[in-house]
């Protein structure tokens, strides 16, 4: 592969493959001998990645039956062995386990769900608007983000329910009064009680390993994973529209300008999925971003919103319980009107230079995609609409309310 003055020739393959009973990785390699050989021809060539060790290495991962745990007929869930929860403070840049010990406080995904499970919406901010929306604006969830500080909330002493005036200013979205999407926010949500609190249906934050502890002083509250993933490379173009209007260095750049320069994201996502934000990746990062996404991530793909947001409202459950019609027009808007991005020509030098700084997130985005038909499986027997099937109006006169009860958000005065 060459690109930009930088050659980088083919390496020696890792086939990681998943034995689909079993919740670990297994990995086949190639002799050691035959590793060191080409290891020394790629340090002689100068073979270097920015920011990896990836170089010329192209890891082929198996997805298969063997990408979603098996489950049982009709696609019900299975239950596997659950790791009791427990305190794990990850450090920055530390290799989680393979048995992902330190994601303790949240289930696989083929574990059975259960009304006290907690959804946790992981931000990556091309799609952040779009989920949030959905669950916040769309079906009034009382979130957990960062939504709730405003107005000097952020320095209360105790938890507490905050409404938002909706950007329409026609109805209060609910949050909660910490902010999920820092670390040093996380630490006051779980000095203030969130996880006792009984408040919150529902966490949005760019963190994955410091949620951990968020979920832990509640053993019967358990954390589910799940994200809108888009292609590296549209994540790549997403993120530099961004940094044009934050950075005033990107701002005079253009697309390619910005790839071949150092302020493009690295592998974003494998370095998220592995707590390593920074340095060299190698493939012992690669099998713990895959094992994560294997075992904790319901997934949803950015390139068919529609059909991912089908897929979680089936997942976990959810339904109209404010006004039915008027969240269906909301959730109707978030689907027409994603923002769309102006794509490079695939295979050009913009492409090209994308994808050399992506090569891990690549093999992780090919896995999600068939991953996201495999979990097709475990709402084999719930309905599309569900969010309409079992809707409920505490809006409507009379008012019409779940059997477990509901608090109707309260209305703009």
């Amino acid at each position: 592969y060459t690109d930009a003055g930088t050659t980088v020739s083919g390496g020696y393959q890792t086939q990681v493959a998943f034995d689909p009973n079993s919740s670990m990785s297994q990995t086949q390699q190639y002799p050691q001998q035959q590793q060191q050989q080409q290891q020394q021809q790629q340090q002689q060539q100068g073979m270097t990645m920015p920011g990896n060790a990836m170089s010329g290495n192209q890891m082929q991962y198996q997805a298969g039956t063997s990408a979603a745990n098996p489950m049982a007929q009709s696609g019900a869930f299975n239950q596997s062995p659950q790791a009791q929860p427990q305190a794990y403070m990850q450090q920055a840049g530390a290799l989680p386990s393979l048995e992902l010990v330190e994601l303790s406080n949240f289930k696989d995904t083929w574990d059975a769900i259960t009304t006290a499970d907690l959804p946790v919406f992981f931000r990556m901010g091309s799609n952040d608007e779009a989920i949030e929306g959905l669950m916040a604006s769309c079906h009034r969830m009382v979130m957990a983000s960062n939504g709730g500080i405003v107005d000097g909330h952020d320095t209360d002493q105790t938890l507490a329910l905050i409404n938002v005036p909706s950007k329409d200013g026609t109805f209060n979205e609910r949050y909660l009064n910490i902010d999920t999407t820092t670390t040093s926010g996380i630490q006051r949500a779980v000095q203030l009680g969130f996880a006792t609190s009984g408040l919150g249906n529902a966490i949005a934050t760019p963190f994955i390993f410091e949620s951990n502890n968020l979920l832990l002083p509640n053993p019967s509250l358990m954390g589910r994973f799940f994200a809108l993933f888009d292609h590296p490379v549209e994540r790549s173009v997403r993120a530099f529209e961004h940094m044009r209007e934050i950075d005033p260095e990107v701002g005079f750049m253009n697309l390619q300008q910005y790839a071949a320069s150092t302020k493009i994201e690295n592998n974003f996502l494998t370095r998220k999925l592995s707590n390593h934000p920074s340095g060299e990746l190698t493939e012992d990062h690669i099998k713990v971003a895959l094992e994560v996404i294997r075992r904790k991530f319901l997934v949803g793909l950015g390139k068919d919103i529609g059909a991912s947001f089908i897929r979680f409202e089936q997942y976990f459950r959810w339904t109209y319980k404010v006004n039915p019609v008027n969240q269906e027009q909301c959730r109707s808007g978030l689907v027409q009107n994603k923002t769309q991005v102006e794509m490079p020509a695939e295979g050009g030098t913009e492409w090209q230079l994308i994808e050399f700084q992506n090569q891990f997130d690549l093999q992780l985005y090919g896995y999600i995609e068939a991953l996201f038909a495999e979990q097709a499986q475990f709402v084999t027997n719930i309905s599309e609409t569900v969010r309409n099937d079992l809707a409920t109006c505490c809006e409507c006169n009379p008012p019409t309310v779940p059997a477990a009860g509901y608090a109707c958000p309260l209305a703009i005065q």
